[in-house]
């Protein structure tokens, strides 16, 4: 198979400014998904896509290729991802660079490891779907109390079950998509304009691997994390 490794990492961010540059343990945030994705030995064309010319610029000196800038129009804070990676897929087919897979790693989550990817991928390539992605359990909030609001009433977000026991250590595992790794085919994506579709493989991180930094919260546990030599720099 030819597998495009694809990361989108966009200049514009609201809730940390210049986020995917700033350094974190002496690090830009891009370079802890750059160095992983160079090490993990499967894809045909690793490759940065950005707006932005300084993290076009840091991410070409790290070792990933950014053939072009693409347009601001795919790089505000409303723009879908499966635009962009549609429109690199678009792009590098003019230049006659054709793939089966897609492999999509956010700039945003730091810990995952080379196994993390090529284990998603495995998953991908033996299903019938072609698609998987990365996950992490949901450890302390569990949809199970979770509720829809209005601003004035609350709904459950899912129905209690007077046969099911309220503790937490008894109610079903739930995990949540941590953004880590996505992996799709090519013939998907152009056909149906979606990463991932109904009944999907999963690979399940632990959470501290699948931290996704979208705040400063975020930024100041991944800080804590590597600290306390809970995950790896």
């Amino acid at each position: 198979m030819r597998i495009l490794g694809l990361t989108n990492a966009r200049g514009g961010s609201k809730g940390i400014p210049k986020k995917n540059l700033s350094h974190l343990k002496g690090k830009p945030l891009i370079q802890y998904t750059i160095d992983v994705a160079r090490r993990t030995g499967i894809f045909v064309d690793y490759i940065v896509s950005t707006d932005d010319q300084e993290i076009a610029d840091v991410a070409r000196k790290l070792g990933a290729d950014v053939p072009i800038i693409r347009p601001v129009s795919l790089a505000t804070d409303t723009s879908p991802q499966i635009d962009t990676v549609s429109f690199m897929l678009e792009e590098l087919k003019k230049r006659s660079r054709t793939y089966d897979l897609v492999v999509l790693l956010q700039p945003t989550s730091p810990f995952r490891t080379v196994k993390d990817v090529q284990t998603t991928v495995s998953l991908a390539s033996d299903s019938c779907e072609g698609y998987a992605f990365t996950a992490s359990p949901v450890v302390s909030s569990h949809p199970y109390y979770m509720y829809w609001w209005d601003g004035e009433h609350a709904c459950q977000v899912i129905k209690p079950d007077p046969l099911l026991p309220q503790q937490r250590q008894y109610l079903p595992e739930v995990v949540i998509r941590n953004g880590a790794v996505y992996v799709t085919p090519v013939h998907i994506i152009v056909e149906q304009r979606i990463l991932y579709g109904p009944n999907p493989k999963i690979h399940v991180m632990t959470p501290e691997r699948g931290v996704n930094i979208n705040t400063p919260f975020d930024w100041a546990w991944a800080e804590f994390l590597l600290e306390q030599g809970l995950v790896s720099a």
